[in-house]
């Protein structure tokens, strides 16, 4: 995306906004969450006073006005669009891959993140996973595992975490599927790709840091008219880092729901566990 000076200005609110989102903050506290140089930051924040998405009392904090609701049903809407655009691009300029298996799981990650429409699937069956521990490392990983899996083609799903202390780093496929994966990173304005020409699986994510609580939505399949896989392994590796310096240790709580599917694109069996 060009950074033209209107284009800088939505990336300045979005950032004051996601940090809103998480509670009322005083102008020092903005400072730090967003980044942005001091006389930005006035200019930025008596823009969105004027337009009454914003209100100061001791702290700063969100309206419940209507231009506050129309801002972040824009916002969303524009996520889905910058995310579509970016994976018709990126199909397009691999024209050896196999499209029909790309496309299917880009529409997958594009319904979770509009959650507007529910999932093209003939799944009914959602796993819930729940982990629960004190952590006392700065740096740690989140295992997504399977045991007792049958024709296992793909899965997807939403995992939730306490953004005031955590924020997710980095994600690795597993190698059940294919440690040897397309990676695509869709979180707002940092769409990123990593791909290999030998690539038999993809793994496509995004976080939202921004709501109330954290979300990493995430989802992974192999490519091609291939069976799905049997027995047991990693999904997906997950590296979360603690935000919180002043916390010598943290409660972990993490909680989600994830779906299963066969090659036939409907339910597949097996036992999830989420190892920390």
């Amino acid at each position: 995306m060009t950074i033209n000076l209107e284009n800088r200005k939505k990336i300045d609110i979005d950032q004051i906004i996601g940090g809103l989102k998480k509670g009322p903050k005083t102008f020092t506290q903005l400072l730090r969450t967003t980044h942005l140089p001091r006389k930005t930051l006035c200019i930025r924040l008596k823009e969105l006073s004027d337009s009454g998405i914003i209100v100061k009392d001791r702290e700063y904090h969100l309206t419940d006005s209507p231009q506050t609701r129309e801002f972040q049903a824009r916002h969303s809407i524009k996520r889905v669009h910058n995310l579509k655009s970016k994976v018709v691009r990126f199909v397009k300029e691999n024209p050896n891959g196999n499209r029909d298996a790309f496309l299917i799981l880009a529409l997958f990650a594009l319904m979770m993140i509009g959650i507007t429409h529910p999932l093209m699937v003939r799944a009914n069956r959602v796993h819930n996973i729940n982990a629960g521990c004190q952590i006392a490392d700065r740096i740690f990983e989140v295992r997504i595992g399977i045991t007792n899996a049958v024709d296992l083609y793909s899965w997807q799903g939403k995992i939730t975490y306490d953004p005031t202390i955590l924020e997710v780093v980095d994600i690795a496929a597993g190698e059940f599927l294919s440690s040897d994966a397309i990676v695509i990173n869709a979180t707002d304005e940092v769409c990123s790709i990593t791909t290999s020409y030998s690539a038999s699986s993809i793994l496509i994510f995004a976080t939202d840091s921004n709501s109330e609580e954290g979300v990493l939505l995430v989802g992974g399949s192999l490519l091609g008219q291939v069976q799905g896989i049997d027995g047991a392994g990693t999904l997906a590796t997950i590296t979360f880092s603690v935000t919180n310096e002043e916390m010598e240790t943290i409660s972990v709580n993490l909680r989600g729901g994830i779906i299963l599917l066969n090659s036939d694109v409907s339910d597949a069996e097996g036992i999830l566990k989420i190892e920390v």
